[in-house]
């Protein structure tokens, strides 16, 4: 398996260091600390710094990091005033509502595989902005004993995800508990067919999968972190419905780690990075930083089949 996995985490570090590079190459922007007061960059910009840091470490990159995490503590701030939470979109201008727990999971992985080596002022720096910038995730205490909205349901797990990396990284029992306790809230009810969550009236079919798929990304770590055997089970169920009956999708690679961590899944996630590979091949850098998320996405791929493969 670790062989396996070693082959695949080398094609999606070569894809995503080719994606990252060209969203950086037509932004300059993202090639800066953000601001320190607000979200006015998009999810790539803020992020870009992380995602690298996740493929291989790069000290130049480490104030990029230190101010991405100023960022979400001042945006935790904010939050903890008005109860609103952030909104971050994507180079399209599109938003979407775990644009900022993704962000803020980048972050925090690339901190957690990366301070041992930081100076000392980097480390303390991000290390201070660790509390500030996990509030908005803490609204998911409010399902330590009630199911999640279903709408929320994608949303809720990547909060999940954030509060267990935090947790670790601060060794803050309670807040693992808790964050376990909502994950089982999710997995103890399953849609129809074994998918993630059920499919609403209201709700097109391509929104759904694009949900469930999105949530299963976040499962899929959260499986992975916590050495859970239960919820990798509903991981590799919650995949194998979609191999079955989702079209592979090509602008965003939502769950690439969660297909490719059973054989059963595996062609989806190759069919994922097909079509990535493809896109890549003849997209210009305007194509590129349309689909930027997708370098994202990949990076943190690499990062989780990571702790299969050195």
């Amino acid at each position: 398996m670790s062989e396996e996995f070693s082959r695949y985490r080398s094609i999606l570090t070569q894809l995503s260091t080719t994606w990252l590079d060209l969203v950086e190459g037509c932004s300059p922007v993202a090639q800066l600390p953000p601001p320190l007061d607000s979200m006015d960059r998009t999810v790539t910009d803020l992020s870009t710094a992380a995602a690298k840091l996740l493929l291989f470490d790069d000290a130049a990159l480490y104030p990029r990091l230190t101010s991405g995490f100023k960022t979400l503590a001042a945006v935790g701030r904010a939050w903890s005033r008005t109860g609103e939470m952030p909104q971050l979109v994507d180079p399209l201008g599109q938003g979407r509502n775990v644009y900022h727990p993704l962000s803020l999971h980048l972050h925090l992985a690339a901190f957690a595989r990366r301070f041992e080596v930081m100076p000392a002022g980097i480390w303390s720096a991000c290390e201070d902005a660790l509390a500030e910038a996990t509030m908005p995730v803490r609204q998911i205490e409010s399902y330590t004993d009630m199911a999640p909205p279903v709408e929320q349901i994608d949303l809720v797990l990547w909060q999940a995800l954030c509060m267990t990396e935090q947790a670790i990284l601060a060794g803050r029992d309670v807040d693992l508990e808790v964050a376990d306790s909502v994950v089982h809230q999710v997995v103890s009810r399953p849609g129809d067919s074994q998918s993630l969550h059920i499919r609403r009236d209201s709700e097109s079919l391509d929104t759904w999968a694009s949900s469930e798929l999105c949530g299963l990304h976040a499962l899929a770590n959260l499986a992975l972190r916590r050495r859970q055997s239960s919820w990798a089970q509903r991981v590799e169920q919650i995949a194998t419905f979609h191999v079955n009956h989702t079209e592979t999708k090509t602008d965003r690679p939502w769950g690439v780690f969660a297909f490719l961590w059973s054989r059963r899944t595996r062609r989806f996630a190759e069919r994922q990075l097909d079509h990535a590979t493809t896109f890549l091949a003849g997209c210009t850098p305007s194509d590129a930083r349309g689909g930027a998320v997708s370098g994202l996405l990949l990076a943190d791929a690499v990062d989780a089949l990571g702790a299969f493969s050195p």
